[in-house]
């Protein structure tokens, strides 16, 4: 909602006060605004789905943001927190990158390179993403892989 509001205020800046100093100011200040309603669509309809964004049951763990489909609690080690004060996240660490990797398709692999979340071995959970406290989520992930791996 941020980087809308910012390229809402400089797109109207642009075309109410900048027109006689920045050639083309009027086409500047359209993108602008179209960029900012397209960022604000996309905030909006990720903000009004009804989906889970995670989901922890018997067979392993989803996340709605990781490319790769529900991750088997087989292929999980632990989890742990990391990052710094700016941006902090839940890493949740797998066992093997290499057989997790393997046992994707191939569009699978190709998201997890593009994906900022995906820095193997870790399977990263941003601060803020999730209702719940990051330290609570962190804590629910481990209890459930404890029970689930002995």
């Amino acid at each position: 909602m941020l980087l809308a509001g910012v390229l809402a205020t400089i797109g109207l800046a642009v075309i109410f006060f900048a027109d006689a100093s920045i050639p083309n100011a009027a086409l500047l200040g359209a993108v602008n605004l179209l960029l900012a309603g397209g960022v604000l669509f996309s905030v909006v309809r990720a903000a009004r789905d009804p989906r889970p964004r995670m989901v922890l049951d018997r067979d392993g763990i989803w996340y709605r943001d990781w490319p790769v489909g529900k991750v088997p609690w087989r292929f999980l080690r632990g989890v742990y927190m990391q990052g710094s004060r700016f941006q902090t996240f839940a890493c949740v660490e797998l066992r093997d990158p290499e057989s997790f990797l393997a046992a994707l398709g191939e569009a699978e692999r190709r998201k997890c390179r593009s994906n900022r979340l995906v820095r193997l071995p870790c399977l990263l959970v941003p601060h803020g993403a999730l209702d719940a406290p990051l330290e609570q989520i962190a804590d629910a992930i481990g209890a459930a892989l404890a029970q689930r791996t002995g």
